[in-house]
């Protein structure tokens, strides 16, 4: 491995893992919290960051006053590996900017997960020390299981890591969830380890508590073979032979949305499509509503993790 992982597997052995998940221009980011509700309900120390929010299909870039608040964040949770959640190829150059200070800076492992590492994980490694492929909850927790007991990191299922030798080990995919009711629900229920940075303000707690209405995973995948879709090359390429369109039954999804109301939500809201919220105004629309703009079809709640 390399020294940067080298330090990981030291730092864990010592401390634990210390996880880190960024999301980048995205509070609601389904992924990030099913990822880190996971790693939680497993006793793993993990941290979300809400790096800015999405205002527009243009990128704003990171200033220097965020950066500092990002790292400042990162060493307050002391944390020994920081994840980057790329959902679109359009965040790949803030996602390379972020990755390159954190080294600097803090000398630190970093994983790419996401849309983007998935469909490109040659380029993804040339700033990262790890790239998670696929859908991540199984793997991260096996990831983080191996850090906690010292197991070999190198040969986890969906991982990408570079060694001593500046090689990249490509490791295979586990099998997609078949059962997306086995999967945790979004925690709502603690402000603790979440940070949402924007500008030069760093606030603590959930940026979504207490949000008129709360968006919500009700299947992954899709049934149409869409050519400009990631959809279609996930089926072909990355999960190939393996049922890409998952449901979840209606009794998981009325018991998320009973745990959401009693922990601070006020109403909840949806779809296997997706459901989409106004802020400013504290409106909503159903899937047979116009959905509020994104940069790319990732943020619909039919996405896969991360």
């Amino acid at each position: 491995m390399n020294p940067r992982l080298e330090q990981l597997v030291r730092a864990a052995g010592q401390d634990g893992p210390r996880i880190g998940i960024i999301s980048m221009y995205d509070v609601e980011n389904n992924a990030v919290r099913i990822l880190a509700a996971t790693l939680r309900q497993a006793g793993v120390h993990v941290t979300e960051i809400y790096f800015k929010d999405w205002i527009s299909n243009h990128i704003f870039p990171a200033t220097d006053e965020e950066l500092e608040g990002l790292i400042a964040a990162i060493r307050e949770a002391r944390l020994n590996l920081v994840c980057v959640s790329i959902r679109a190829s359009a965040y790949f150059n803030a996602a390379r900017i972020l990755t390159k200070h954190i080294h600097e800076e803090l000398d630190i492992a970093v994983l790419w997960g996401g849309m983007h590492p998935t469909l490109m994980p040659d380029q993804s490694m040339e700033s990262a020390e790890l790239v998670l492929k696929g859908e991540g909850e199984l793997a991260l927790l096996d990831l983080a299981e191996r850090l906690a007991t010292g197991r070999d990191i190198s040969d986890t299922p969906n991982l990408w890591l570079r060694q001593a030798d500046g090689s990249i080990r490509q490791n295979a995919l586990r099998p997609l969830v078949s059962d997306l009711d086995s999967l945790a629900f979004r925690d709502y229920s603690t402000h603790e380890h979440k940070v949402h940075l924007y500008g030069d303000t760093r606030v603590g707690g959930d940026p979504m508590h207490g949000d008129p209405v709360f968006q919500m995973m009700g299947s992954r995948g899709c049934i149409y073979k869409c050519s400009y879709c990631y959809n279609s090359t996930y089926k072909k390429d990355v999960y190939p032979g393996q049922k890409w369109f998952r449901v979840r039954s209606p009794a998981s999804m009325v018991e998320e949305i009973r745990a959401a109301r009693s922990t601070g939500t006020s109403s909840a809201s949806a779809s296997t499509t997706r459901s989409s919220t106004s802020r400013k105004t504290g409106s909503s629309s159903s899937a047979t509503s116009t959905p509020r703009p994104s940069a790319c079809p990732s943020r619909s709640s039919s996405s896969p993790s991360w």
